[in-house]
């Protein structure tokens, strides 16, 4: 079975140098309502992908209809990015790294500030893997970064070979990245 998973296109929407706590919170909903920036690009068309999967973010289906040729996309939540707020409430003002990488660790941590845990976010991957799996089909994943990296580390638990098709930095997944999981 061979799983290719993509990471979305670019969000048409630029964030702000520094946001307080209420602010960065509603950047975070804004961003997950945003287009993709290039909506005119051209792009070689993948086609004979039997199974399509998107998250249920608007981003993950608009990258599918530019990648994709002809094919239905099964919409699932289970793919969505692992959400963000805040990591305080304060009229304070950070940079968005900050709010990010505070963020990011209180996931990791299981702090109950960040709206899913980093347990709760493995068992979502979890049950996507095993879904996939009693599919038993080759598919295509069109998701979200923070959610890649979960997810790849998650495939790797359960036996997959994993390819990169392009060099992936070593902090990020950059838009359009893919990974191919083999089993």
């Amino acid at each position: 079975m061979r799983i290719i998973v993509v990471r979305h296109e670019k969000v048409d929407m630029t964030w702000d140098r520094k946001y307080n706590s209420v602010a960065y919170d509603l950047a975070c909903e804004h961003y997950d309502r945003c287009p993709i920036a290039f909506p005119d690009k051209k792009y070689a068309k993948i086609t004979g992908a039997k199974k399509v999967y998107v998250s249920g973010l608007s981003r993950t289906y608009e990258t599918a209809c530019r990648l994709f040729d002809g094919t239905d996309f099964v919409k699932t939540t289970m793919l969505n990015e692992v959400p963000l707020r805040s990591f305080k409430d304060t009229e304070r003002s950070y940079p968005v790294w900050v709010w990010n990488f505070i963020g990011r660790f209180q996931w990791f941590l299981g702090k109950s500030r960040q709206p899913e845990s980093r347990e709760q976010t493995r068992i979502r991957v979890r049950e996507m893997i095993r879904l996939l799996e009693k599919r038993q089909e080759d598919c295509y994943l069109v998701t979200h970064g923070f959610y890649m990296r979960v997810l790849i580390s998650e495939l790797r638990r359960c036996g997959y070979r994993i390819r990169r098709e392009k060099i992936i930095r070593s902090f990020g997944i950059s838009n359009l990245d893919r990974v191919v999981a083999v089993k």
